[in-house]
């Protein structure tokens, strides 16, 4: 029996073809469901896709968002994590994987949660910037964590 990969991602671009390989590669060997963070389809040689909408903040307003990040930055991480979560939840309902994998850290930070309530193990494949620039994020850098 083939393992249900969920492979959590977002559109992918004609400079990302390696990631686009990955996918079709891993398809032939196992249930690979392409979970698209955008909502229009890449329809990848029938690969079966989930789109999730695009990621948002909770709070839109980004000056706002900025000023509430740098005085409570823990809340505003549990805040957007608990909305990533009913996002995923809403869109996944109960399919069952038994792995995940995503490009990107990024990406990772963004479904990790979801990943532990549901008990399924997460591969992540780390590219460049997600693990050389975007470290200067301090939330970026604590979401790692998980």
């Amino acid at each position: 029996m083939k393992k249900k990969i969920a492979f959590f991602g977002r559109t992918i671009g004609p400079s990302e073809t390696f990631i686009k390989e990955i996918l079709i590669g891993l398809n032939e060997i196992s249930d690979v469901t392409f979970i698209n963070g955008f909502t229009t389809s890449s329809n990848f040689r029938g690969i079966e896709e989930i789109n999730t909408g695009h990621a948002k903040h909770v709070i839109k307003n980004g000056y706002l968002r900025n000023i509430f990040i740098k005085l409570f930055p823990s809340t505003y991480i549990k805040i957007q994590k608990k909305y990533e979560f009913i996002k995923l939840q809403r869109n996944i309902g109960n399919k069952s994987f038994d792995v995940a994998y995503t490009d990107y850290g990024v990406n990772a930070t963004q479904v990790v949660n979801y990943l532990k309530h549901k008990q399924i193990p997460l591969i992540v494949h780390f590219h460049g910037y997600d693990i050389t620039l975007q470290l200067k994020d301090n939330i970026y850098r604590e979401n790692l964590k998980e």
